[in-house]
């Protein structure tokens, strides 16, 4: 199946590699849209509306931080339209909502294999609510770099 726009759900950390390898590799030609997206559900809790100034100034810097991941996620892929987002929200629902607004076909996630993951809600979520085509990534430790970079580890 060929897919116009794959979203990719990322959680800043190694892992993230495999799921942007897997994402490379799954939509194989340049026309194919690529969005990165990490939903900071923690930055949400931090802002509930009413905040210090210097929350305001800890909120950006965090922010620039997980802008900074992505970036490094894909800093030797050159894909034409490709998008890098972090949003403050909830998991699942702000990620259903980018995936909607986007008109993402396939979303790509990570998952480990522990049992707890397993029955965490959001995948639950996902699964029961997400229109496009869901593909849940295994990952572990053993994370490589992106495509394009000079590691022989690399998918390519």
């Amino acid at each position: 199946m060929s897919y116009k726009h794959i979203a990719v759900a990322v959680s800043n950390t190694p892992e993230d590699y495999t799921l942007v390898n897997r994402a490379l590799l799954v939509a194989g030609q340049r026309q194919t849209r690529l969005t990165l997206i990490h939903i900071d559900d923690e930055l949400a809790e931090l802002y509930s509306g009413v905040y210090g100034a210097d929350a305001a100034q800890i909120i950006s810097e965090l922010e620039n931080s997980q802008m900074e991941h992505l970036q490094q996620l894909v800093k030797n892929t050159e894909w034409p339209g490709l998008q890098l987002k972090v949003v403050r929200g909830e998991l699942p629902g702000t990620l259903l909502e980018i995936i909607e607004e986007e008109h993402c076909d396939l979303l790509i996630c990570g998952h480990h294999h522990t049992f707890l993951n397993r029955m965490l809600p959001v995948y639950r979520g996902l699964v029961n609510k997400v229109r496009a085509d869901l593909l849940i990534v295994p990952v572990d430790d053993t994370a490589v770099p992106v495509a394009g970079d000079d590691s022989d580890d690399v998918v390519q």
